[in-house]
């Protein structure tokens, strides 16, 4: 008898704490979807805190020490650790022991290179505020991309290729207006214009979101890092973790930079050679409104 009522109250146990798991589980996914437009997952969220170990002494920076965009940056959600990197045709650019994570940043098209993701995710945490009238952009060549204009005007393009927008009657505000304006925003845009939409900024200043870009003379060709997070020791020094794209649309990600995939962190000797190969190159900051 006291066997059964043992086994019964150890069923009960059981099923108290899966049910405690799922909710933690389903809690921690509409955080992430209240917090990140683009979030998917309805049961679980995978984050910087339970995927990666710290490095002794090491700590996150809370929201004090932050700027709410660099804030919200560095609680970007992740994918879980078996997913590989996939390519807009379909095909597999990376297996997933090959990077440290994949960011769970939903995309579709072929516009989705390394340089389009950092206007990407400009732009929604713009619509995480409501403030896509504040979205713009300067194209690599021809006029600026602001979402005002965009709504009373439609886009040609010169013979030498600029963006023109020509004036024509005013349309509503809509997620289908707002993306448009996006995806003609990363289309035109270069690793030389993503840094015209920024500052410069000193090695001593790198945070969240703040970008590492290289390029050839002309901006076309080149590299581009986004610092997604940021860890500091009890002396003030910083190791970061940053995340990337392909030069053909692929899933955003964090790549492989220790032999230990659940250690993403790197100091900034380590960052620039992400991109000192190239003739221009330095850290950048958005210009947010």
């Amino acid at each position: 008898m006291k066997f059964i009522q043992l086994s019964l109250l150890l069923i009960i146990c059981f099923v108290l704490v899966a049910e405690s798991r799922a909710e933690t589980g389903e809690q921690m996914a509409a955080a992430s979807a209240e917090k990140y437009p683009f979030f998917t997952m309805k049961d679980t969220a995978f984050s910087f805190e339970g995927e990666f170990i710290l490095p002794e002494g090491y700590r996150y920076l809370d929201s004090t020490e932050l700027t709410p965009y660099q804030y919200w940056i560095s609680g970007f959600p992740l994918w879980h650790r078996y997913k590989p990197v996939g390519m807009w045709k379909g095909r597999k650019q990376f297996e997933a022991d090959e990077i440290s994570r994949a960011v769970h940043l939903p995309w579709k098209g072929p516009s989705f290179r390394d340089v389009g993701f950092p206007i990407y995710i400009i732009s929604e945490y713009l619509r995480h505020l409501h403030q896509e009238s504040n979205f713009t952009v300067i194209p690599h060549f021809g006029d600026t991309l602001d979402y005002p204009t965009w709504l009373h005007s439609k886009m040609t393009l010169s013979g030498t290729g600029a963006v023109r927008l020509i004036p024509v009657e005013q349309r509503d505000s809509s997620v289908y207006e707002y993306f448009k304006l996006l995806d003609v925003a990363m289309r035109h845009s270069t690793y030389k214009s993503l840094a015209t939409n920024s500052d410069s900024i000193s090695v001593d200043d790198i945070a969240p979101g703040d970008l590492l870009i290289g390029h050839d003379e002309r901006g076309r060709e080149g590299s581009v890092y986004f610092v997604l997070n940021m860890i500091v020791n009890d002396s003030g020094e910083n190791l970061y973790c940053v995340a990337t794209g392909c030069p053909e649309a692929c899933d955003f990600h964090i790549p492989l930079v220790n032999l230990d995939r659940d250690n993403p962190w790197i100091d900034t000797d380590r960052m620039f050679k992400l991109i000192s190969d190239y003739p221009f190159y330095g850290v950048f900051r958005w210009r947010l409104p």
